[in-house]
């Protein structure tokens, strides 16, 4: 008896960090979406926003981590739990790595020049910035399905994202060389590009932890 009360207790906290989880990421695809809007718009609330949801996004993670050490030490937890709790902790971590880099992607906007909208990179750059969003948005969704199938998705998207800052990256050297008084403008945008790309790695980790934290012997060979 006290090893079942155990286990369901175990179970119980475990879906209360789930929950948590769930809301951090949330929060890490507001933020992106906030810093997309800044991009657009320059509207300085959206440094507001991006600063007050950091703030939450960071004590999340602080509970997360106590939550699961928590869960760990007091619960008898089997092994699918015990991967599941590991997950979690560094999905959580991920997330607010996501949202860090979020806040100091909108810092170095905030310092920099306006670009005209009728730049095509910078059109470009917007393109760049909304896959980020959508495959953060999957990942996440990943995540609180536990899906597999939605996991292996988004990592094959991600690809997409590095050919296209590949090819962004390419145009903005091409454009530089061609117009030596646009290099300050076209370097903005190599910046911001970039930091697209490395949030959808952070996706990519996340997505491994979901199917390595699955039961599924195979998946573990896919990746």
């Amino acid at each position: 008896m006290p090893n079942d009360r155990k286990l369901a207790s175990g179970k119980r906290s475990l879906t209360t960090i789930e929950e948590k989880t769930e809301q951090s990421g949330a929060i890490a695809v507001q933020l992106l979406n906030e810093l997309m809007n800044f991009l657009a718009i320059r509207d300085p609330k959206s440094i507001e926003l991006i600063g007050r949801n950091i703030k939450l996004l960071k004590a999340l993670e602080n509970t997360i981590t106590e939550d699961c050490t928590k869960c760990i030490s007091e619960s008898s937890l089997n092994a699918k739990q015990t991967r599941r709790v590991i997950a979690i902790l560094k999905i959580s971590d991920s997330f607010t790595k996501i949202g860090i880099l979020v806040e100091e992607t909108a810092s170095k906007v905030l310092t920099l020049p306006e670009i005209s909208h009728e730049n095509k990179l910078f059109s470009e750059l917007i393109s760049l910035g909304n896959h980020s969003e959508l495959i953060l948005r999957n990942s996440n969704k990943a995540f609180t399905q536990n899906n597999i199938s939605i996991a292996y998705s988004v990592i094959a998207n991600i690809n997409d994202v590095t050919n296209r800052y590949d090819d962004l990256f390419k145009n903005l050297l091409i454009a530089m060389v061609d117009e030596i008084r646009t290099i300050t403008e076209h370097m903005y945008i190599q910046m911001v590009a970039k930091e697209f790309e490395t949030i959808t790695n952070y996706c990519l980790t996340s997505c491994e932890q979901v199917i390595l934290s699955s039961d599924s012997e195979t998946s573990e060979k896919k990746l």
